[in-house]
């Protein structure tokens, strides 16, 4: 009887470690599926690959970050999942972090290629206005340098009366 309960205790023991086993590899797939939803299933990086082509940075910016947000959830998600009693878990679950870190990373580059496209394209807006505006600013200064060679002739002329210089 004593060695029943023990098979039975055992028996239950091993069957609740290989439960918890199956639901963290189901739950490592539901994350894989909604990475893959996320960086292409849902055509997100088409649209920002066309955004960058069709130099539109805000539009590949908003889908870059959207992507970064869920890949950090997912991160999260892993790393809050309890994988304290089952063999080597903590191994894949690692390893599930690092390689997801990786992807962020490379949605990281990516937003920072958006931002770059951005910062151009405004720099170039900005000395496409200044170079507008210079034409006007030439006739302001041309304006200016009448009326004080006008200034100056005057006082050239007040100079020669002053000291009878012909």
């Amino acid at each position: 009887m004593k060695y029943i309960t023990v098979m039975i205790f055992l028996t239950s023991l091993v069957s609740c470690q290989s439960r918890k086993a199956r639901e963290f590899d189901a739950f490592l797939d539901s994350t894989e599926r909604k990475v893959y939803r996320t960086l292409v299933g849902d055509s997100l990086e088409d649209i920002r690959l066309k955004a960058l082509i069709e130099m539109k940075p805000n539009e590949a910016l908003s889908v870059g970050k959207r992507q970064a947000n869920e890949l950090s959830n997912v991160i999260k998600e892993i790393e809050n999942s309890d994988v304290s009693d089952i063999k080597e878990a903590k191994a894949l679950k690692q390893a599930a972090i690092n390689y997801y870190l990786g992807l962020l990373d490379l949605k990281k580059v990516d937003i920072q290629e958006a931002e770059l496209m951005r910062a151009h394209q405004e720099n170039a807006r900005k000395a496409e206005q200044d170079s507008f505006n210079l034409p006007r600013k030439r006739l302001q200064i041309h304006r200016i340098i009448s009326v004080r060679e006008e200034a100056m002739h005057q006082a050239r002329l007040r100079f020669e009366k002053a000291n009878d210089i012909p």
